[in-house]
């Protein structure tokens, strides 16, 4: 024997996706004389798959050639003795699909080597399964194979009882392929039978049509789901006299012309609802049957069926399957699962709209046939698609919520079943299944656990939910409105945490966020990033600067809500059941969070009363009770307000600073750190504004007062006292920049010891340029100050006197005139008090220079005391005193201004 012509040219059948293809391969192997080993495979697999197309073919294929093939025929064996079935008995039909396989299996046998089974059994089971059409339609299946064997007289006489006997009841025969089945054995017996004639198989024929026309145009309301099934079942039975094995829609006119005809008219009357509904329930009916049909069957290109199904504006996917099946489901407001059969859903192949007829409620009759539709397509996609991820379609089948019954029908479905990829690697399917019915199990009873506790799914689905998970819980629990709505605005933006320690088989640079799921699991994430700004943007304004803008925290909240109401709607809905739950119960949370904050505003706002003299009861109200993260950031807003109205001069603004860091200290630690910052930051302000107005003493109490020492500590005074120290130094008041360089030092982890002498040398590089000025000018005499070496040669006492008082009255004036420009006296200060001490420190720097100066002098003079340049003898004593006033004013003069002051 020969094998097919043309199956040693087929490419691998992994790679094939199109299910006509497959068919077409099925159906030559099972035709063909030799089954080739490398087909092995390929007819096992669907040997056991769901389709009801495929995997009687391959069951017929397996049973013709497993006599011929030891492998095979072991195989089959081993098969049925794991099920209970020994193949020498009738295969009892109750539900099962493997019996239904074995029974294809046994009978293709038999009808091929009648021989080799003179001592087997009959292998169909005694009584009809009139009530399980499915069972129904694979009996009748493998009663049509026995006619059609070779030398099978019995199987012919039992035929023609059954076609008579159903006949009588065509109910029987609407659901599922059973008037298709029937039509076909009807035909097959006419052809293989001498002792019946054409007159007999047409009459028995018209007989069930008849019954089936008059059903479908039955006056009564039958619902249009249960119309559509007569029409299905009319059309099968036309179609199981014609076109043998092959199950498939197909109305009875395929011309082009006619089919775009027709089609247009059903969009046309889909399209007006008015029209529609005017129309008879029969004739309704009928429409849907031929769209349903004609979508599926008719040969019209997509791309033209498309631009159809836009003219009429029907909206749906982007397959036109999908779109005509909800289009009319939406207009007749039933389940589009009400719509269909078995075959047809199957014949649909189509993993979007398989997803939207998964059951919400308890399923129905269909329940088993769309679950075998899901495995087939999961099982399909893992052997044929590298690419293909389980757990990504598990995750989205959660999404659509549907009923625990109908996971229990998957799981019967998967339960006796191994699942492998492309590349061989086991895919633990039945443990996915188990893990998502128990899931959703719990979230259906209410039980789920709390947020933080909430343990994630074994397996794949792992990796997918970890982040998001992690994600809602940080926001439940806590009602802080404001790391809530920023946790949020995060999800909702992709992300990529380079880095970031996951979960055991987690990439640590995984997508983050939202979007990367949705993605994943729908496809639509647009607009998410609009919701972040937003969220982002509503976030700051919760926080007012005072308290006079609560009003304007009032509209953010109320901004606020209407938008998570709209993340709520839009995303829980496209996200699977417990972390819909999830983000349901923390939009719940954030939601209490933002109205218990402006509670918290509102008695704020009560208690100051349009009046902030009573420092101690508006600290109070923002410090006492409520969470920490509201304290932590009421207490600044509470500040805020009161600095507002504080006068901005005199001392009050001094005495504010003194008083709120006492009430500071009694503060727990995390609002204690807040209402210090905020008023550390006050204080830097008062700071630089002291300096830039002058105003010494104003920021002396600021440095001086016991406080300080706790506001050096926070973070970003560090700079504020460094220019607080220069300017000390400017002002020549080297006590008080000796505080502010201790608190420098505590900053840094330093003592206190080292304070003075650093400060000593710190003021001395400050005024450097004095020091180099006065040490120039000393030189300077020396070429322009002949004249008043003459007048200590000659002994002019009184000369010298005189300028040595105008140097020295000169560099002080210059001084306390330079410092008098650079300070003024606040509202309320004792000036008179305040110049004189101002005199005195110009004095004292004056004086430190005229040391410098007298010092510098006198080594010139040593130096040069071997020479004619200096005076010697009685008069040395008054070069020095004359020297150093002249140095002093030019050193002094010259210096400031290098300095720039």
């Amino acid at each position: 024997m020969s094998e097919s012509p043309g199956t040693k040219e087929w490419s691998p059948w992994t790679e094939v996706d199109d299910r006509e293809e497959l068919r077409h391969r099925l159906e030559e192997l099972s035709r063909s004389p030799r089954l080739l080993p490398e087909h092995h495979d390929f007819v096992r697999f669907f040997f056991r798959a769901s389709d009801p197309v495929l995997y009687p073919l391959a069951a017929m294929t397996l049973g013709r050639h497993a006599s011929d093939h030891p492998e095979l025929a072991d195989w089959l064996e081993r098969y049925a003795a794991a099920r209970g079935i020994a193949l020498a008995d009738p295969v009892p039909l109750v539900g099962i699909r493997s019996h239904r396989r074995l029974l294809i299996a046994l009978a293709a046998r038999r009808a091929a080597h009648p021989a080799i089974q003179e001592g087997a059994l009959w292998p169909l089971p005694s009584e009809l399964p009139r009530n399980r059409p499915a069972d129904l339609a694979i009996y009748l299946r493998a009663l049509a194979i026995l006619v059609a064997g070779r030398d099978a007289p019995e199987a012919r006489i039992f035929a023609v009882s059954v076609v008579e006997d159903l006949a009588t009841e065509p109910e029987t025969l609407v659901e599922g392929a059973g008037a298709e089945r029937w039509a076909h054995l009807l035909q097959v017996v006419q052809t293989h039978s001498d002792d019946v004639d054409e007159d007999w198989a047409g009459r028995l024929w018209d007989q069930v049509a008849d019954a089936f026309q008059r059903r479908t145009r039955a006056p009564e309301s039958m619902g249009l789901g249960r119309r559509l099934a007569y029409h299905r079942a009319l059309a099968g039975l036309r179609h199981g006299m014609q076109a043998g094995d092959r199950v498939a829609p197909s109305p009875s006119d395929v011309d082009g012309e006619a089919v775009r005809h027709r089609l247009g008219a059903r969009l046309r009357l889909l399209g007006a609802a008015g029209e529609w509904w005017s129309t008879s329930e029969a004739d309704r009916a009928a429409a849907a049957f031929d769209l349903l049909d004609g979508t599926l069957a008719w040969p019209l290109p997509s791309a033209e069926l498309h631009r159809l199904l836009d003219a009429f504006e029907l909206p749906g996917s982007d397959r036109a399957a999908a779109r005509v099946l909800l289009a009319i489901a939406r207009r007749e407001g039933v389940s589009a699962a009400e719509l269909l059969d078995a075959p047809s859903l199957h014949a649909m192949d189509d993993p979007e709209l398989l997803l939207e007829l998964l059951p919400t409620e308890r399923p129905g009759e269909l329940g088993a046939a769309l679950a075998d539709a899901l495995e087939h397509r999961m099982r399909m996609a893992m052997a044929t698609d590298p690419d293909s991820d389980p757990s990504i379609y598990l995750a989205r089948v959660e999404v659509k919520r549907p009923h625990p019954a109908f996971l229990q029908l998957l799981r019967g479905v998967a339960a006796d079943r191994e699942y492998v990829d492309t590349r061989g690697e086991p895919v633990p399917l039945n443990q996915w299944l188990q893990d998502l019915q128990e899931e959703l199990r719990a979230t259906r009873e209410g039980d789920v656990p709390a947020l933080l506790d909430v343990p994630e799914i074994p397996g794949a689905l792992t990796a997918l939910r970890g982040r998001i998970r992690r994600a809602l819980a940080e926001m439940d629990g806590q009602a802080d409105p404001f790391s809530g709505l920023a946790r949020l605005a995060v999800l909702l933006e992709p992300q990529l945490e380079e880095g970031e320690a996951g979960d055991p088989g987690e990439s640590s640079s995984s997508p983050a966020g939202l979007p990367p799921l949705l993605e994943r699991l729908e496809g639509a994430t647009e607009g998410l990033q609009a919701d972040a700004r937003f969220l982002r943007r509503g976030a700051e304004r919760l926080v007012p600067a005072r308290l006079r803008e609560v009003e304007g925290v009032r509209e953010a909240v109320w901004e606020l809500h209407g938008r998570l109401l709209e993340i709520e709607d839009g995303i829980a809905r496209r996200l699977p059941h417990p972390e819909a739950f999830l983000l349901a119960r923390a939009l719940d949370e954030l939601r209490a969070g933002m109205d218990e904050w402006v509670r918290a505003l509102e008695g704020l706002e009560r208690v100051q009363g349009g009046s902030t003299s009573d420092w101690d009861s508006v600290f109070q109200e923002a410090a006492g009770g409520g969470q920490p993260a509201f304290r932590a950031r009421l207490l600044p807003v509470a500040w805020r307000t009161l600095v507002g109205a504080s006068p901005a001069g005199g001392s009050d603004g001094v005495d504010l600073i003194e008083w709120a860091i006492r009430s500071g200290q009694e503060l727990p630690p995390g609002a204690r750190e807040s209402w210090l910052e905020a008023v550390a930051s006050h204080w830097s302000a008062m700071v630089d504004q002291g300096m830039e107005g002058g105003l010494e003493t104003r920021v002396a109490r600021l440095v001086r007062q016991p406080g300080a020492r706790a506001l050096a500590m926070l973070p970003g005074v560090e700079e504020p006292l460094g220019r607080v120290r220069t300017w000390f130094f400017d002002c020549y008041r080297l006590a008080d920049a000796a505080l502010a360089t201790r608190a420098l030092n505590l900053r840094r982890g330093e003592g206190s010891l080292v304070t003075l002498p650093r400060d000593f040398l710190a003021f001395f590089l400050h005024y450097s340029p004095v020091w180099l000025a006065l040490l120039v000018g000393a030189i300077l005499m020396l070429d322009f100050g002949d004249a008043w070496t003459a007048m200590a040669e000659v002994g002019d006492t009184q000369g010298i006197l005189v300028t040595f008082v105008v140097g020295l009255v000169g560099a002080f004036g210059y001084v306390a005139a330079e410092l008098h420009s650079r300070v003024r006296d606040g509202p309320g200060e004792r000036v008179w008090l305040n110049r004189a001490r101002r005199f005195l420190r110009a004095g004292v720097f004056v004086l430190g220079a005229l040391v410098y100066t007298l010092a510098v002098v006198s080594l010139l003079w040593w130096l040069l005391s071997g020479t004619d340049e200096v005076v010697h003898g009685a008069g040395a004593v008054l070069h020095v005193v004359v020297w150093s006033g002249f140095a002093l004013f030019v050193g002094v003069f010259f210096g400031l201004m290098a300095k720039g002051t």
